[in-house]
């Protein structure tokens, strides 16, 4: 296997403009030439004129195909109209409200919409602005839950959180979060926190161990990271029902959310669900939980809530939780100037209607099954894949250098950023997404595949085809020796 072994980012790759950057050329030679600060500076990317159903067309006339939606954030495709007019007619009725002082019926419509999806797990919901911010309102809200006891808790402000996991960019949340690379740079002023192993299976379940020897391993690390903290002390458990760019679409094996959750009811805390990625139709359930039925306390979602066509994101409560609270202060402890934004419930209810109405959940499970199937065939017989997980469209290929000992890419290598840039760009055409540091949180390379709910099996196929040309190509692996 001969590998591309150019140890420069993707930025350094792309061809230079002498005449300086414009919007396709990648490189800014003079980073004050506009008013945007890029997510990475010295990197311009190109330039979306448009998009229509699973493709996004540049400025250039390139017709790219979408099949990551973003950070699986554009879960019907792109120039929806159903959505488009929701948007509309809720801007001309009103656009914002405060929340304290006003409701509307976009309001009042998608929560009840919501919570009625949950099946009678969940009471209440709360809509916000981002992922990040739901996951803080839960954090916050476990707090403020013991408070409000007819007994208060107070000695409950410790959290439990899990390695390799992401759950935002605040302070608070990268406290919890357990992704290394992101946390680096704030190591010195974040919260403590308490840290168990992922349900990694394929890094972090032995050889020989059954899945329910693994799920009982994985409990009795709980219920001593509890014991060690105190188990009085600890709010809550948070964990991600699948891991999403921290690990690469990581699903938890069956059985595990029974298992967190029982040792979470022993001790007395509560146990959050962090959906922002996988949850919304994109595991082929509306909530991820739901495929084992066993429901969290307190829930964040966002990302796909409203398709990409609103920024917005939402906290839901059990009744547990929600009695407490309107038997105590009655009061939220928790406010932001856009939440229940009726422009993000009114989109986020048409994709709700739209999701049931064409009945995108069993796309969801069939695609995603064959996608699967297809990558596994075809593009698991190359060496450098090791793993192929994930549930429904939410499908993670991990890239190793040895697929016998496992061992990862060295980080320096930039093998995922670099193998988005060579799919993006021609011939191939092709928007990924990627995770880097899933293998230790420094190093690993997994590229992570979400294409939208109403991708067809034509659409698959191209998706996996075209894939598996840019990892022949970027590898320079023969056709003859990628078995």
């Amino acid at each position: 296997m001969n590998i591309d072994s150019s140890p420069s980012p993707p930025i350094l790759l792309l061809e230079e403009n002498a005449a300086g950057a414009d919007s396709q050329s990648g490189l800014a030679h003079n980073p004050f030439q506009d008013g945007v600060l890029h997510r990475h500076m010295d990197y311009q990317p190109p330039s979306v004129e448009e998009g229509g159903g699973c493709w996004l067309y540049l400025e250039d006339g390139t017709r790219v195909f979408d099949g990551s939606c973003g950070a699986a954030v554009s879960s019907l495709g792109h120039g929806e109209p159903r959505i488009i007019d929701a948007i509309s007619r809720q801007l001309n009725k009103v656009g914002y409200l405060h929340s304290g002082h006003w409701r509307t019926r976009a309001t009042d419509e998608y929560c009840n919409a919501l919570v009625e999806s949950t099946d009678g797990a969940m009471a209440k919901a709360l809509v916000l602005t981002s992922g990040s911010n739901s996951v803080e309102a839960c954090l916050k809200m476990g707090i403020q839950f013991f408070r409000e006891l007819p007994i208060p808790q107070t000695k409950r402000v410790n959290f439990i959180a899990r390695a390799g996991s992401y759950h935002g960019t605040s302070l608070a949340t990268l406290s919890v979060g357990g992704h290394l690379i992101r946390r680096r740079p704030y190591e010195q002023v974040l919260s403590k926190v308490g840290r168990v192993s992922a349900c990694n299976e394929y890094r972090n379940r032995r050889e020989g161990e059954s899945r329910a020897e693994f799920v009982a391993r994985l409990a009795r690390e709980l219920d001593d990271e509890f014991v060690r903290l105190g188990g009085d002390t600890v709010a809550a458990f948070i964990v991600e029902p699948v891991v999403g760019a921290a690990l690469g679409y990581v699903p938890a094996v069956p059985g595990y959310l029974r298992a967190m959750k029982d040792v979470c009811k022993k001790h007395g805390a509560l146990i959050i669900y962090d959906e922002v990625m996988c949850g919304m139709g994109r595991t082929g359930y509306l909530h991820a939980w739901q495929k084992e039925k066993v429901a969290p306390d307190l829930q964040a979602i966002g990302k796909g809530m409203a398709a990409g066509y609103f920024p917005c994101s939402a906290m839901l409560l059990s009744r547990r939780v929600a009695e407490v609270l309107y038997a105590g202060s009655k009061v939220l402890a928790h406010g932001e100037t856009f939440q229940m934004h009726p422009v993000a419930c009114a989109a986020s209810l048409e994709v709700l209607r739209i999701l049931r109405n064409d009945e995108l959940l069993n796309n969801v499970l069939k695609q995603g099954a064959f996608l699967k199937a297809l990558l596994e065939t075809k593009v698991g017989r190359l060496q450098v894949v090791g793993n192929i997980r994930g549930d429904g469209l939410m499908v993670g290929v991990e890239l190793v250098r040895d697929r016998i000992t496992k061992e990862p890419f060295p980080a320096e290598d930039a093998i995922a950023e670099r193998i988005l840039e060579k799919a993006k760009a021609k011939p191939y055409s092709l928007a990924l997404y990627n995770s880097v540091g899933c293998a230790d949180g420094f190093n690993g390379d997994c590229i992570l595949i979400s294409p939208p709910f109403i991708i067809n099996e034509d659409e698959v196929k191209h998706l996996v085809d075209t894939f598996y040309c840019v990892l022949v190509d970027f590898f320079k692996v023969p056709l003859s020796s990628s078995l």
